[in-house]
Order: structure tokens, then sequence, then C-alpha cells
């Protein structure tokens, strides 16, 4: 006999009340007799959200939010920035909130994985300045050749969830 019975996450991890809101709940199966139970915890599968795993030293931010982007996970994405954060899509255009989360969804659209070269990682206690360079090369979801590239200029801070983005510049001066 196999029952699914949910979870919410928040009420698993009551101690940490920093958790993202946007966590969503494990599903625990329970297998076997009444007195002889196995559990297996589902893996919960990349591309919705679902990789909530704190990034605990800067110089593997861009990495855990190239392998969300690569997931086409926006909700990963964004539970690596501070709620307070802001996007740069594109030179001069500043976006948070509900603009940050439609310019995230135009570069998935591209249909092209991310890849990302982490140059320099500056600290200064809790704050980080990030320098890394990323290109989206090949054919795009719409049939048309892509050929996109920068080098970032981000700000992170360390906070009780780990490092996130203050500011996402990936054109960075430019």
């Amino acid at each position: 006999m196999v029952s699914d019975k949910v979870i919410p996450l928040s009420e698993r991890l009551r101690t940490r009340p920093n958790i993202e809101s946007s966590v969503r709940p494990i599903v625990l199966r329970f297998r076997g007799q009444p007195d002889k139970l196995t559990i297996d915890i589902e893996k919960l599968s990349p591309g919705r959200g679902d990789m909530i795993t704190p990034v605990n030293d800067a110089h593997e931010l861009h990495t855990a939010w190239a392998e969300r982007f690569n997931a086409q996970d926006v909700d990963g994405m964004l539970a690596l920035a501070e709620a307070e954060s802001v996007f740069v899509p594109q030179p001069g255009v500043v976006t948070s909130g509900d603009d940050a989360r439609g310019a995230l969804e135009q570069f998935l659209g591209i249909g092209l994985p991310i890849t990302m070269n982490v140059r320099n990682v500056y600290l200064s206690g809790d704050i980080a300045l990030v320098i890394a360079d990323w290109s989206l090369n090949g054919t795009g979801a719409d049939g048309s050749d892509v050929e996109m590239s920068g080098s970032t200029a981000d700000v992170a801070r360390r906070g009780p969830d780990g490092w996130k983005f203050v500011v996402d510049n990936p054109f960075g001066t430019s």
C-alpha cells in the first residue's frame, strides 16, 4: 500500500522563519506494513523553483544561478536574489519585482543554456562584488541565430539564507 502525504516545508522548518515563501511542499511516500515503515522522500525535479539549497560561498552564486537558468527555473533564480534586489536586463534599464521576473523569463525564452565563468570575487565582510563572463550561443527557440555575451558587475550579500544577489547586472559597465 502506498499513500502520499504532503507536508508543507514551512511546517517542517519552523525553526527557519526566513525560508523562502515560494518553497514547494515535500512529498513523502509511506510504504510498508504498519509494523515496518519505510519512508522515501520523492526527489524534486528542477524547473519549478524546487532548488532551495542556499549558496554558502560567494564564488558559487553564479554557478548556482546558471544551473537554475539552464533548468528553466525562474523561481529558483529569483530565490537567489534578495526580495528588494534589482535586475538590469539591458544597460540603463533597472527592474525589480514582477518586472524583473518578466525580464528573466524573456532571457529564458531564448531557449539556450547559459555558460558562466566567474572571473573575480571581491569580498568585504558580508558584501561581494562578482565579475563573471557569460554567453548564450546557438539557435534560439524561434529558430534565429543567437550570439549574446557580457560581463557581469553583480553585488551580493550574505544573509541567514546564504549569499543572494542585491544587484544583478549582467551587462556590467556597458
